[in-house]
C-alpha cells in the first residue's frame, strides 16, 4: 500500500530535521527537545501515515484521480506523510500540547505558520541533504489548509488557485483531523460523524468528487478507529 522506499525517505527527512532542531535548540530544556521529538512521531509517523494511507486507498480504487493529479502515486504518499513537517521547527512545541483555554492569540498564529513560513524551509532543508524533492511535496505542504471558498490558511486561495494535489490531501486531512485527539480541542469524532461533518463543505470548501471517492472507499469501514486504517492494507515494496 504505501511504498517502502517513501516511508524509507519521509522518514530520513524527519530524522534530519529533529537533528537540526536539535542543534539549533542545544541550550533549550530537555524538555522542549523530547517534545519535539513526540511531536515528530505524532504528526508524521502517525497521522502523516495516516492520511498517506487514505490517500492511497482512495486513488487505488479511483485510479481517474491520480490520472487528474498527473503524479506518481510516490509523489503523492510522499508529500502526505510530511505534510505537517512544518510543526517541528515552531520555536515553543508546547504549544500543540496546550488545551484551548490556554492558548492566546500569539500561539494560533505560530500554529497557523507550520504551513508557511516553517513547513516550506522544512523541506528546503532537506533537499540540501537528500537532494530535489517532488514539487508536489511542497505543494501538499504549503496549500494543505487552503479551501477553495478562500476562507483558508495560509494564503486564502480560491478554487483552482489550489493545487489539486492539495486539495486532495485537505480532504484526508479534515476527516483525519476531526477523529484525532487533540490537547488544543475539546473533543473529537467517529469516523462516520468525522466523514458527515466534513461532507457540510463539498460543495464549498472540498474538492467535491474526490470527497465523494474517499467517502466511498471509507463507507464499509466507518466503524473502524482512525488508527486501524493501516490495517486496511500492507506496505509494498518499491
Amino acid at each position: 500500500m504505501l511504498q517502502i522506499e517513501t516511508r524509507q525517505m519521509s522518514q530520513r527527512a524527519v530524522d534530519f530535521i529533529v537533528r537540526q532542531d536539535q542543534k539549533k535548540f542545544l541550550r533549550e530544556p530537555q524538555l522542549k527537545n523530547e517534545l519535539r521529538r513526540k511531536l515528530a512521531e505524532w504528526f508524521i509517523s502517525r497521522h502523516g501515515t495516516a492520511a498517506a494511507l487514505l490517500l492511497t486507498l482512495t486513488l487505488d480504487a479511483y485510479p481517474d484521480d491520480l490520472s487528474r493529479l498527473g503524479l506518481t502515486l510516490k509523489d503523492v504518499q510522499f508529500g502526505a506523510l510530511l505534510h505537517d513537517i512544518g510543526k517541528l521547527l515552531v520555536p515553543e512545541p508546547l504549544v500543540w500540547y496546550k488545551p484551548r483555554t490556554e492558548l492566546t492569540s500569539v500561539d494560533w498564529i505560530e500554529m497557523d505558520r507550520h504551513t508557511v513560513p516553517y513547513g516550506a524551509y522544512a523541506l528546503r532543508l532537506v533537499e540540501q541533504q537528500v537532494g530535489p524533492l517532488p514539487e508536489a511535496a511542497y505543494k501538499m505542504v504549503v496549500g494543505h489548509h487552503e479551501k477553495r471558498d478562500g476562507t483558508g490558511k495560509p494564503y486564502g486561495l480560491v478554487g483552482d488557485q489550489i493545487a489539486l494535489s492539495a486539495q486532495f490531501l485537505t480532504v484526508a486531512d479534515q476527516v483525519l483531523g476531526r477523529c484525532e485527539a487533540r490537547a488544543y480541542r475539546d473533543d473529537h469524532f467517529t469516523l462516520a460523524d468525522a466523514v458527515a461533518d466534513v461532507e457540510k463543505g463539498r460543495a464549498t470548501k472540498y474538492e467535491p468528487l474526490f470527497f465523494d471517492h474517499l467517502a466511498s472507499v471509507l463507507q464499509g469501514n466507518l466503524h473502524m478507529q482512525v488508527h486501524e486504517l493501516e490495517g486496511l492494507g500492507p506496505y509494498e515494496g518499491t
